[in-house]
């Protein structure tokens, strides 16, 4: 799998409350930059398709303290890979779902995962998660 080079940092805070706050700063400058006030972002990879934002908070509210905060910090990062990657996921196809898991990589170097969900009868596309890899 290739791997995309983010040129942005993790996010800085000794806390959640400090990461969610920087994070939710990112989100609402990009939900106000959309029509409708539903965040998204387009990809390269998709040819210009939307990717909506917000089913990663209600997927991240499901985890303990310390997986979100791990989760959050790479946050700017997974915007930044989903807007600009080229390269090509490892797909995973589950009944009426496909899921792609692109690798990217930090400003520190830091190995991190992105997961968009795909609904193969709509053709939405929605980040689910983030993680360190």
């Amino acid at each position: 799998m290739n791997t995309y080079k983010s040129k942005y940092g993790r996010l800085h805070g000794t806390s959640y409350p400090e990461l969610v706050r920087a994070a939710r700063r990112e989100y609402h400058l990009i939900e106000k930059r959309n029509p409708r006030r539903l965040a998204y972002v387009r990809s390269k990879y998709f040819k210009g398709e939307k990717i909506f934002l917000d089913q990663f908070w209600t997927h991240l509210n499901q985890k303990n303290l310390g997986d979100k905060e791990r989760r959050i910090a790479l946050y700017v990062c997974a915007i930044d890979l989903m807007r600009h990657t080229t390269h090509a996921p490892e797909v995973i196809i589950e009944n009426k779902a496909k899921f792609y898991r692109f690798q990217g990589k930090t400003k520190e170097g830091q190995v991190f995962y992105v997961q968009i969900l795909e609904n193969t009868t709509s053709k939405r596309k929605d980040f689910i998660s983030v993680f360190p890899g």
